[in-house]
């Protein structure tokens, strides 16, 4: 048949349900059977049977996007990330691929991209502040306690602190990378390692030499997970 507009009205044309996806007659019958199929499974479903499988989706019309300016369409393409699909570009009424519009979109995709890894980046360095920053309060409060240590030498420091030096030393420490920090899930194995370090520093002079070498950011530690840090006391070091 020739691709005219009689092609709409051969037997092997899909309709659809919604305004101008079918002729009444055929949007009619469509609706009958849509319910038919909805009472039969209702039916099915009361004496035990599987009505489910009656569920029948008959294709909907899709509101094509009508587009004022091409701003609108560089937005279309950029929310849906349509930049590397050729469909979804030729559903936005673009068929040159190096039109204006899809070089702009190309252009803010790339944009967004950028703030995405860069919001990561900032993530990573957010988290590394407040590591450091637990593990240096921690410190300090063992530190103004009098720097109390068991009768086996290692320090007196509930399980969240000692968790936190631990965290921060580990990597400073251990330079081979051998010991795993999931294997001190336990307040007695923190304390235990902190007090056996005694290779060149001990613990207390290796955090000592951390507060040292971020000085002069200790009071630049601005917002940590939404909260801001003031150190009313002075610094230690």
């Amino acid at each position: 048949m020739p691709m005219t507009g009689n092609a709409a009205k051969n037997s092997k044309v899909r309709y659809e349900l919604g305004e101008g996806g079918a002729p009444p007659d055929a949007a009619v019958r469509m609706s009958a059977l849509h319910e038919s199929y909805k009472k039969a499974g209702y039916a099915l479903t009361d004496i035990g049977l599987n009505g489910a499988m009656l569920d029948i989706e008959l294709p909907k019309v899709k509101v094509a996007p009508v587009f004022v300016d091409d701003e609108e369409k560089i937005k279309h393409i950029v929310e849906n990330r349509l930049i590397n699909k050729a469909g979804g570009l030729y559903k936005t009424g673009l068929i040159v691929a190096n039109c204006r519009v899809v070089v702009e979109a190309a252009k803010r995709v790339a944009e967004l991209d950028k703030r995405a890894r860069l919001v990561v980046e900032l993530k990573k360095g957010t988290d590394a502040v407040k590591l450091s920053y637990e593990a240096r309060k921690a410190h300090r409060d063992w530190v103004s306690a009098g720097k109390p240590v068991d009768d086996e030498g290692s320090p007196r420091l509930n399980k969240k602190d000692s968790y936190a030096i631990v965290k921060f030393l580990l990597p400073i420490v251990d330079i081979t990378g051998a010991l795993k920090l999931k294997d001190y899930n336990s307040m007695k194995k923190c304390v235990a390692w902190l007090g056996g370090i005694a290779r060149g520093m001990n613990w207390d002079e290796h955090m000592v030499a951390a507060g040292l070498e971020i000085r002069d950011q200790w009071e630049a530690e601005g917002l940590i997970d939404g909260e801001k840090i003031s150190y009313d006391t002075p610094s230690l070091f």
